[in-house]
């Protein structure tokens, strides 16, 4: 059983990924502590990356950075060079660390909760901080926050989650203690908030008022998102287990075991949850009993990310800089086999499909690593072809 004195453990978990993939030479120039978090943002689908002390916007079309437009959609240039600007922020004087998917509070606003232990608004339109003394806040986040009609909710770094009042961020409703920290967003459902800590239990707690409902000891720290279906919680934990867990009782219905640390949230897609566990191994498990439907050692690093599950594959990216595709159904490893990216894949995988605003030719497979090199790496989805590389 693996206990955590401090999640200061973070650094130091980070640390020893740092180490093991330079010792054994699969890692570039490294440019932060941490992984990059990729979202999309607008009608556009451009890919919001915030990694270290930069956030910037990408075309998913082409990899290459979105040009600034003015109100009247026009690129706005350097009036030096009249080059055009592109859409970056960057703070050398006092750099934040974004380690966090941002909040889009409203129309043109985003906000970030940052590892500095403050809220940074970010303006979408002109790529600029507008708050830049930053809202206050307990300590810092690596979770991604989340929103409700009325609370932005914080999961915090060493312990404790709290909630702000929406309007006014530095306003805290409540807080609820945990012994450890929380390093995944909690799940929202009908007023509940469902979250695992560092402090090996699962939590559901009362979103209006903090209350906890229920908690239950997974013999592990729980590093990821819980996923419901059909009325159970799935999760996985430190302890090398999976978990079927009663929604409304917290009670653990099945458990399953693997050979190693599960870090990603699992997936479940018609009757099947889809994990991953840091041994390198890949777990297809039906739902009802976690019976074993295929399992398959997927790559020599451990996959940290939660696995990617497109209609025909399970797509994964592990440590030792590979990407795999696997038959959905059978796990027999797709397309030929990995592609090797040279670096570290820590953060999860984005996919990016075609919308009627950004029309593709093919759904996108988004990964990041940990090197200026190839920090993102587009595939085709379907086909396993690289697309793109964007380089810092």
């Amino acid at each position: 059983m693996i206990r955590f004195a401090s999640l200061r453990r973070l650094t130091l978990v980070t640390a020893l990924f740092v180490l093991a993939a330079f010792i054994t030479g699969c890692v570039g120039s490294r440019v932060g502590v941490s992984w990059a978090s990729v979202s999309l943002v607008g009608d556009q689908q451009n890919i919001l990356l915030a990694y270290h002390n930069y956030i910037v916007q990408i075309d998913p079309s082409s990899g290459a950075p979105v040009q600034l437009r003015d109100d009247e959609g026009q690129v706005r240039v350097v009036p030096e060079t009249g080059e055009p600007r592109t859409w970056n922020f960057q703070d050398t004087t006092a750099p934040e660390q974004f380690y966090t998917a941002p909040l889009a509070l409203e129309e043109g606003k985003l906000l970030f909760a940052n590892y500095t232990k403050k809220l940074v608004e970010v303006n979408l339109l002109g790529a600029r901080v507008d708050n830049p003394a930053g809202i206050p806040i307990l300590d810092a986040v690596v979770a991604d926050p989340i929103v409700d009609e009325n609370h932005i909710y914080l999961a915090y770094l060493n312990k404790n989650l709290q909630a702000l009042d929406i309007d006014t961020p530095s306003v805290v409703i409540w807080t609820f203690e945990t012994e450890n920290g929380i390093w995944s967003e909690p799940l929202l459902v009908n007023g509940v908030l469902y979250f695992g800590s560092m402090d090996h239990y699962l939590y559901a707690v009362n979103a209006d008022n903090g209350r906890m409902i229920w908690k239950t000891e997974l013999g592990g720290a729980v590093a990821s998102t819980p996923v419901l279906s059909g009325g159970a919680l799935y999760i996985g934990s430190f302890a090398r287990k999976v978990f079927k867990i009663s929604q409304s009782t917290g009670e653990i219905l099945e458990e399953r075991a693997v050979d190693d640390w599960v870090w990603g949230s699992p997936v479940v897609r018609d009757g099947v949850v889809y994990t991953a566990d840091m041994g390198g191994n890949v777990y297809a498990l039906n739902t009802d009993d976690l019976s074993e439907k295929w399992r398959v050692k997927a790559a020599n690093g451990g996959i940290r990310p939660s696995p990617l599950v497109t209609e025909d594959h399970v797509i994964v990216g592990a440590r030792s800089g590979e990407v795999v595709w696997l038959d959905r159904d059978s796990g027999v490893i797709a397309l030929e086999g990995a592609r090797a990216i040279g670096a570290e894949i820590l953060g999860d995988l984005l996919l990016v499909e075609s919308t009627e605003a950004r029309p593709l030719n093919e759904p996108l497979v988004i990964v990041t690593t940990v090197a200026n090199d190839n920090l993102l790496v587009a595939y085709s989805a379907t086909r396993g072809v690289k697309m793109w590389v964007y380089k810092r």
